[in-house]
Parts: structure tokens; C-alpha cells; sequence
């Protein structure tokens, strides 16, 4: 219960803060240094792959959009951008990405 509460806690943060999708693209696009593009395209470069899990990962789990919409977004299945939201979380624990500075 504890775990909801600080999550619902953190949403409405980030919230209030104007964080959507094209703040968290802006955010990836800095740590990253690519375009908007790159993070869209079906590329399969390391740093697009890191980019896309990332960006699924904050958006799934931090603004609360449904995997099926992002798939939608980004041209993914479903069931791709789950996977891109466990590689993305690995990878904000492993190089200590934060969504908000």
C-alpha cells in the first residue's frame, strides 16, 4: 500500500511539475544526445534501444501512459515496449538516470 501511495505521490509531482511524453522525449534526447527522430525510428543502434527503454520505462511507470498507447507511438508491439520498460528501468538503476534534475 505504501508503494502505491509514493508512486501515486510521485505522478501527481511530476504532474504539477508540466512533466507529458514530450518533456521525458526532451529529457532522453539530453542524456542520449540524439534527435527526437532517432528515438522514433526502427533503429537498432545501442544508444536508440537505451533511448526508446528509457523513455518507455519514465512513461509507464513514472506518467502513468499504458503500454499499448506508447506502442502506438513509437510504432512497438505491446508487448516490446513491456520488455523496453524492464530494460529501461535496469538501466536507470545501473547508470543512475533520474527523470527530474
Amino acid at each position: 500500500m505504501a508503494e502505491a501511495n509514493e508512486k501515486l505521490d510521485r505522478f501527481y509531482e511530476l504532474q504539477s511539475r508540466g512533466y507529458d511524453l514530450k518533456k521525458v522525449e526532451q529529457r532522453v534526447m539530453e542524456i542520449f544526445d540524439i534527435d527526437r527522430d532517432e528515438i522514433y525510428s526502427k533503429g537498432r543502434r545501442r544508444s536508440q534501444v537505451e533511448a526508446r527503454s528509457l523513455l518507455c520505462y519514465w512513461a509507464v511507470r513514472e506518467l502513468g501512459i499504458t503500454a499499448t498507447d506508447l506502442a502506438k507511438r513509437l510504432a512497438m508491439t505491446q508487448p516490446a515496449v513491456g520488455y523496453a520498460v524492464s530494460r529501461g528501468e535496469q538501466l536507470a538503476k545501473k547508470m543512475d538516470y533520474r527523470l527530474t534534475e
